[in-house]
């Protein structure tokens, strides 16, 4: 048997560093987690404890854990596979804690759209012609949802990607300038998918301009960080034959409509 501190908390997770250990140690025993521990002599192995303990909000990411399993375990198609990524060690259960030990409003996203999980466990590296490609696709072919919910989830899910590479990296050194020039040209392809909405919105006119949206400060030298303004400035020209008056009235109102995009 485990040596017992206060309240019948085992000393293993006491000791792991829980800001709130009795709290944690019920959360460990919610049947959300039934998949993943076992028994109670399995939460005091603390392996998953334990694992929850090495990222920055280890009450955090237990929650959103409870949460997001909550959820998951309410879809069979999820249910097998989730369960097995998560019920022993290896990137994939590393990444996926990671992100809700680091982030509530990725926890939040996730509880929101579980089937984006794979983004966590299976992020790769991006080009940002890729990363245009993926949100001007998805804004392309809404499939019936408005294209501004759409492009915020499949914004968040390649932030998910990119949160998930960058927590898992091992070296901030190596892994910073890569996040900030992921976040950049991810930035970058919300602005080419936004502009694609922004012209669907303004209709045949939208032609009748030339609009550029050029990137100043970090995000032109693609070193936004996650909280980061990204700054543009906006220049347009008619087109061949179009006044400038019209002209600029219409870029005017692309360009309103995209940054409210």
């Amino acid at each position: 048997m485990s040596s017992r501190g206060p309240g019948s908390i085992p000393v293993a997770i006491a000791r792991l560093g829980f800001d709130d250990a009795a709290r944690a140690f019920g959360l460990l025993q919610d049947p959300a987690l039934a998949g993943l521990i076992h028994s109670r002599e399995h939460i005091e192995d603390h392996g998953l404890a334990a694992a929850l303990a090495a990222v920055p909000d280890a009450d955090g990411a237990l929650l959103g854990l409870v949460r997001f399993m909550e959820v998951v375990g309410r879809d069979p198609e999820l249910r097998g596979p989730v369960t097995e990524a998560l019920a022993a060690p290896g990137p994939a259960r590393q990444r996926l804690l990671a992100v809700l030990g680091s982030s509530a409003a990725l926890g939040d996203h996730l509880c929101a759209h579980p089937h984006q999980w794979s983004a966590v466990t299976r992020a790769q590296p991006l080009t940002a012609q890729q990363r245009i490609q993926r949100l001007v696709e998805a804004v392309s072919a809404p499939e019936g949802a408005p294209a501004v919910d759409v492009l915020r989830t499949a914004y968040r899910e390649q932030l998910l990607e990119i949160a998930a590479l960058d927590l898992t990296s091992g070296d901030p050194l190596v892994s910073l300038p890569e996040t900030a020039a992921a976040l950049a040209d991810l930035a970058q392809a919300a602005l080419e998918a936004a502009l694609v909405i922004a012209r669907d919105e303004v209709g045949p006119d939208a032609g009748r301009t030339r609009l550029a949206v050029i990137a100043m400060g970090k995000t032109g030298g693609r070193e936004l960080n996650y909280i980061s303004d990204v700054d543009v400035i906006f220049v347009a020209e008619p087109a061949d034959g179009v006044p400038e008056e019209e002209s600029t009235a219409i870029a005017t109102d692309l360009a309103t409509r995209l940054m409210r995009i």
